[in-house]
């Protein structure tokens, strides 16, 4: 009897700012989300909030710290978590004059290592509804789009007419009050808008910067390594597969790249 066992990879691609030092943020408008993901069947909840300032912006993640990388003989043996903590919260900061954003990350392949990620945002096409609702005493508008890998719905509101959102989304002519994946698997909704001055800071150690590409190229080497450790188990009773990885940019493994990480 063969006994199959399915490695599903789970990427959580996060994100966040830090400029080698410390991170020090003027805001004058705080968004709280709730954020919840369910890659591959892990679900995940997350306090988010969007720091709202003159000239850049600030999301981040306040909730699980740790990532659940994969599992194996799903439906037929315990699953086995390998999991990743961080040092500090998941964070994007957006500059309003700069279309890109620069995160900070923890590197797979060795879990004390990290790096400021340059990462460049496409513009993305909204496909604009005439439905409306209220969301929380908000008049929203409908929109529609593709992000890298994933569809998105999203409400917003131009009662707050500011081109921003969680995560990475943003890009219409008022703030996202919600937003979900058509898979399901990603939601943000809000919880609350409070209008005060503050500073958000964070201190950072001095890190190495690296590209999109050089990161992309570190998350397919961490899930090629693991495939081939999971590999090992593999002979004439024992299969192994490998599903396609998810998480909030599944895109990064497109089909040449899913071909390069199983080799």
């Amino acid at each position: 009897m063969i006994k199959k066992y399915l490695l599903t990879g789970i990427l959580f691609l996060t994100i966040n700012i830090v400029f080698g030092q410390n991170l020090n943020l003027k805001y004058y408008m705080v968004v709280t989300y709730n954020t919840i993901t369910s890659f591959s069947g892990y679900p995940k909840e997350y306090e988010s909030k969007l720091y709202i300032g003159r000239n850049e912006s600030c999301f981040i993640l306040n909730g699980p710290q740790k990532e659940n990388i994969g599992n194996i003989g799903k439906n037929i043996t315990p699953n086995i978590k390998l999991k990743f903590g961080s040092k500090y919260p998941m964070f994007f900061l957006k500059k309003y004059n700069k279309n890109y954003y620069q995160f900070y990350t923890q590197s797979r392949l060795k879990a004390t290592k990290y790096f400021i990620v340059n990462d460049t945002v496409p513009t993305i096409k909204w496909k604009l509804s005439k439905e409306r609702k209220e969301i929380y005493g908000y008049m929203c508008n409908k929109a529609t789009g593709a992000f890298r890998g994933r569809t998105y719905t999203v409400w917003f509101t131009n009662q707050i007419p500011l081109s921003l959102g969680p995560w990475k989304l943003g890009g219409l002519p008022g703030l996202i009050i919600k937003a979900v994946d058509s898979t399901g698997e990603v939601s943000f909704n809000l919880v609350s808008i409070k209008k005060k001055n503050g500073i958000y800071s964070l201190k950072l150690p001095q890190l190495k910067e690296i590209s999109w590409l050089e990161y992309k190229k570190i998350i397919q080497k961490f899930f090629k390594r693991i495939y081939g450790y999971f590999r090992t188990m593999q002979d004439e009773n024992v299969e192994v597969k490998v599903s396609k990885p998810t998480g909030f940019e599944p895109s990064i493994f497109d089909k040449r790249n899913r071909k390069n990480f199983n080799k």
